[in-house]
């Protein structure tokens, strides 16, 4: 049994060198069929159609593929700019600031597209108000209130004492609240200004407080797009004289903005005064 095993094993073995063997020959064995030929024929063709394409197409794919790359992340910041701004339009300034104290990012991505967005811009309503500000000297003591990128206090804390608040302090000279309650005494300020700011579905409780914190006197400016008014401004003012503003003023710089001048008066502020106000379209 031993002897057969072998010769078995031997056998198999034979049998399978020959048979490398021959593939070995075969592969190494030109081929006539028309399979082959054909095969060979792509190939060279193939490379020679590589060789041959003009180095400026190669050179020019590179910059088409950067471009769309650019443009789709454009679309993607514009995409995550609208998402946070109808959040903070739908929500209330508490829940606003509750978003951003647990992600700080949202507030940069959010102010990102809105520099973007005044690209466009013919007028720039922080750029109004400073320059407001500039000809009424005697408002010494300024609130921003949602101030975003400070633009009011780069422009004037050295000459001016501006308090700047927003959801979230990029800055050190700015207070991270919600503008329902800021960290002011009663009676301090000379103006409080809202320069695109009153998103919250709380908002005229932001502008209680800056009937708190403004003194008899002082002034109140508003700066909104003026399609959040609409179909009547008349109920927006009539609200905030409730709260003991006088209007001095209204006009529209642009198109696009309504600006809004008004004057602390004296008096309490009442509470019912509150429900007057006629809900803001979000933009």
């Amino acid at each position: 049994k031993v002897d057969g095993g072998n010769h078995a094993n031997r056998s198999t073995s034979d049998n399978s060198a020959t048979n490398v063997a021959a593939a070995e020959h075969n592969f190494s064995e030109p081929s006539n069929s028309i399979g082959d030929q054909g095969e060979r024929k792509r190939k060279v063709d193939g490379e020679s159609s590589a060789e041959n394409t003009p180095k400026s197409a190669k050179v020019a794919a590179a910059p088409s593929r950067a471009r769309n790359s650019l443009v789709l992340d454009e679309k993607l910041r514009g995409a995550r700019f609208r998402y946070i701004n109808e959040q903070l339009y739908t929500t209330s300034g508490d829940d606003a600031l509750k978003m951003m104290q647990e992600d700080p990012v949202i507030f940069d991505v959010y102010h990102e597209g809105y520099r973007s967005q005044t690209q466009g811009w013919s007028v720039v309503p922080a750029q109004e108000i400073i320059r407001m500000l500039r000809t009424h000297k005697n408002l010494r003591v300024i609130g921003d209130f949602g101030c975003g990128d400070a633009q009011i206090a780069e422009a004037l804390r050295h000459e001016r004492t501006v308090h700047s608040f927003d959801l979230v302090s990029r800055k050190p000279f700015v207070t991270a609240c919600d503008i329902t309650d800021i960290p002011l005494k009663n009676d301090t300020l000379d103006v409080a200004v809202f320069s695109l700011s009153l998103m919250g579905t709380d908002y005229p409780m932001a502008i209680k407080e800056a009937g708190r914190t403004v003194r008899k006197g002082g002034k109140l400016i508003i700066a909104e797009v003026t399609s959040r008014f609409q179909p009547s401004r008349e109920k927006f003012v009539s609200a905030c004289e409730s709260l003991g503003f006088h209007t001095e003023r209204i006009w529209e710089p642009s198109k696009m903005f309504t600006m809004f001048l008004f004057q602390r008066n004296k008096g309490g502020i009442r509470e019912e005064a509150l429900r007057q106000f006629p809900p803001l379209k979000p933009c």
